[in-house]
């Protein structure tokens, strides 16, 4: 019987080049597995499992719209009531079924006609998006408001380690949401209200 002799220079050069592929490709697993567990307890109106993605140090941040103004606001723990309202952002479990997560350029929203220029489920894991720092530095310029520099390094971090996803479903709004990856695991991040948000 032949026995094959494999060098342990041969096993380093392996693990070296093939092992942070690995474990990319575990991660990207994990994210799936994130974004469906996340919007299927939006589809079931589960507080519960929503909050369980929000990372207790840096919350969740909420982009909404008053007036002509966009905004945010930050928290530890959504409560069911706005700016993120369940029923104004219906996720139906047909359209998870209907919808696989794909990674691509997202697709616009049409404010004329409230509709989406295209609907599916998309994930952006090439851009980094910034709206919340976009936000704080427009109120700085226009509004002379200020944040601790604390607060705008969080925001940074988490918008450095995020993706934006947008699950438009086939009818209404959708959902638009970011997810970070922090120590090790996907979290919930941001949510936005504001590009469907045709008021202004």
């Amino acid at each position: 019987m032949l026995k094959l002799k494999i060098s342990p220079l041969l096993i380093i050069v392996f693990l070296v080049f093939h092992a942070p592929a690995m474990g990319q490709g575990q991660k990207e697993k994990d994210f799936k597995k994130a974004c469906s567990d996340l919007l299927k307890s939006i589809s079931k109106k589960q507080l519960a499992g929503l909050n369980s993605f929000v990372h207790s140090t840096y919350g969740v941040y909420v982009l909404f719209r008053t007036g002509a103004m966009d905004e945010y606001k930050n928290f530890k723990k959504l409560d069911g009531d706005r700016p993120f309202i369940f029923d104004e952002h219906p996720v139906t479990a047909a359209d998870l079924k209907k919808y696989s997560l794909q990674y691509g350029k997202l697709p616009s929203y049409d404010c004329g006609g409230a509709v989406w220029k295209k609907r599916g489920y998309i994930a952006d894991s090439a851009k980094i998006y910034k709206p919340v720092s976009e936000i704080v530095a427009f109120r700085l310029k226009y509004e002379k408001e200020k944040v601790s520099k604390k607060d705008n390094e969080a925001i940074k971090f988490v918008e450095q380690n995020s993706r934006k996803i947008v699950f438009t479903g086939s009818k209404g709004d959708g959902v638009i949401f970011f997810m970070s990856y922090i120590d090790g695991k996907w979290w919930l991040s941001l949510i936005d209200t504001v590009t469907t948000d045709c008021s202004a």
